[in-house]
């Protein structure tokens, strides 16, 4: 699912919560605050999206299950980059052929 993810989708959804499911039955909020675009070709996009979550938690780098109530659940691997005292940010990388070449 998470490779049929375009940018478009994640934009409107900046500043809206998604759920985060750790595969242990645990379940995280976590706040979507940028979606940055890399490169963009007709056949090509790459993308950034960076999460926000609560100092509560820590989510290791690893796949996770998301959901939003605009997107169905979808696989994403995360990375965590950084740490304040609001929380730590998490960020998603996508690289992904948009036609076939």
């Amino acid at each position: 699912m998470a490779d049929q993810l375009k940018q478009e989708q994640f934009v409107p959804l900046v500043n809206t919560g998604f759920r985060v499911y750790d595969g242990a039955g645990n379940t995280y909020s976590v706040t979507l605050v940028t979606v940055t675009d890399v490169k963009r070709s007709p056949v090509h996009e790459e993308y950034i999206l960076h999460f926000h979550g609560a100092p509560e938690f820590f989510l290791p780098q690893g796949i996770y299950g998301f959901e939003h109530d605009a997107i169905t659940l979808f696989d994403l691997f995360i990375v965590p980059i950084a740490k304040d005292d609001g929380g730590y940010t998490y960020e998603a990388v996508f690289s992904r052929l948009t036609t076939a070449p």
